[in-house]
This record gives structure tokens, C-alpha cells and sequence, in this order.
């Protein structure tokens, strides 16, 4: 999935419950979940585009998620730390991930193999791979 896809559910989750004990591990959950759903992200390609582009692109990834929440749940409102710590939490695979693929660090095994080779389901069709998470992102943002 998609970072923004990640952030946003995340965030929605931990805003609706405010309870870290229950939304921490929720997020965690929800993210294997989401990324057993075959779709497309920035992973398909990553190794046909150089280390610069890649890094880029998730830039621009992450921060569309950070925007968005910023302006569904703190714009105009009381700071809240429960969308910010869902993100944390729902991104935390992706982060554990992130030195591996960009500074050739060793990954933790047991993570890679959860979160990569058990749950990741990836769709190279772009249509097919995009259409889970607008779906996903509408329904987070009907709640």
C-alpha cells in the first residue's frame, strides 16, 4: 500500500479511539492486513529507479499522507497526538524497512519475512493495485 493509504487509516483509527494500548497494535495489524490486499505502490518499480527517484517518491508519498491528516484532524482544531502516534505505529513496517532499501542496511529477518514475504501482496496492475485504497481512503474519510 501506499504510505498516504497507511497514514490515513492509521490516523483514522487512532482519532476514533484515543487509546494508544488499543490503536498502537491495531495500527500495526491493520497495516498487515491492508498490505494483503493485492495493490500497487512504489515498490513495484523500485529497482528499475535510481535510489534519488525512489527516495523522492516516497517523500511525496509520506508527506501527502502527513498533509492530509494535518487537514482532516488538527487544521483549525486542538493539537492531538492520537493521529501522529497512529501513524507512527501503522508506518512503523515501512520505517523498519526503509535503511534496508536505502542505505543497504541488513533488515530484521523475522520483520522482512512477516511483513514482506507472508503479508505484502503486490497487483502490477496499476488500475487494479490503486482501486483497494480509494476505496479504503473513501471509507476513512466517511468515518
Amino acid at each position: 500500500m501506499l504510505l498516504v493509504t497507511h497514514s490515513l487509516v492509521s490516523a483514522t483509527l487512532a482519532q476514533k479511539i484515543q487509546k494508544p494500548l488499543w490503536y498502537i497494535p491495531l495500527a500495526l495489524a491493520v497495516h498487515l492486513l491492508m498490505d494483503a490486499i493485492p495493490h500497487w505502490d512504489l515498490g513495484i518499480s523500485f529497482k528499475k529507479r535510481t535510489k534519488k527517484q525512489n527516495l523522492i517518491l516516497a517523500f511525496l508519498d509520506g508527506m501527502s499522507g502527513l498533509v492530509i491528516v494535518f487537514f482532516l484532524f488538527q487544521y483549525q482544531k486542538a493539537f492531538s497526538p492520537h493521529p501522529w502516534l497512529g501513524i507512527t505505529a501503522g508506518l512503523a513496517f515501512d520505517f523498519l524497512e526503509a535503511p534496508a532499501l536505502f542505505l543497504n542496511l541488513p533488515l530484521v529477518p523475522q520483520i522482512d519475512y512477516l511483513h514482506s514475504k507472508v503479508f505484502h501482496q503486490k497487483s502490477k496492475n496499476l488500475f487494479q493495485g490503486v482501486l483497494p485504497q480509494v476505496i479504503i481512503i473513501g471509507i476513512c474519510l466517511l468515518i
